[in-house]
């Protein structure tokens, strides 16, 4: 029950570091975009603002669609529209374009955080939750870490459109992989609730 515990826990991690790393993929190509696309400061500003008010809308709703929607299929689902709307950033070639891409990509991302909670509320024990909720946390962190120097590599070796594909084009794989194996092992969802890994294993 251990090995099934930390395997969803490290899709959680792992689904939300990806998230986090998508939604911060804007800002930190913005200068490089700029110049390749002649973006004057203020269109940037309109784009990655939009980004933000797309995250802050659905994130105000996040919690009450965790509490209906199975998580499992939230955070999937989280994951893969992340991954394609940040696709469909590449294609745009028009300041309107890039900002209405930019609302649904930050959108999208808002459902995952309250997926990852119920989950993880599911798997521990009360006492507990505090503790993996922290560890949980901490994937935002290695997004911040890492995502600037992966950035850096990416869209200076392939130019940033492709750059946003790789990134997408593996956020959406792994929305697939972690939908099957959060189905597999929570077997809807309703079991873990029931008894939970942690709280009958640790």
């Amino acid at each position: 029950m251990e090995q099934k515990f930390f395997l969803i826990f490290g899709i959680m991690f792992i689904g939300y570091t990806s998230i986090v790393y998508n939604r911060q993929s804007l800002p930190y190509a913005a200068p490089v975009i700029a110049d390749r696309e002649n973006l004057q400061n203020s269109d940037l500003g309109v784009i990655i603002s939009c980004q933000h008010l797309g995250y802050m809308i659905v994130k105000t709703i996040s919690g009450p669609m965790a509490d209906i929607v199975v998580p499992s299929l939230l955070l999937s689902a989280s994951l893969f529209f992340t991954g394609l709307m940040l696709a469909s950033f590449t294609v745009a070639s028009s300041v309107p374009l890039f900002a209405v891409s930019s609302f649904f990509c930050g959108f999208a991302q808002g459902p995952a955080w309250g997926a990852c909670a119920v989950l993880l509320k599911q798997l521990v024990k009360p006492e507990q939750f505090a503790t993996w909720w922290g560890v949980l946390s901490v994937s935002s962190n290695v997004a911040g870490t890492v995502g600037p120097f992966l950035s850096a590599y990416l869209v200076e070796a392939y130019g940033w459109r492709t750059a946003f594909v790789v990134v997408a084009t593996i956020t959406m794989a792994f929305s697939g992989f972690s939908f099957v194996v959060l189905r597999l092992f929570t077997q809807g969802d309703e079991k873990v609730k029931d008894t939970g890994f942690l709280q009958t294993s640790v």
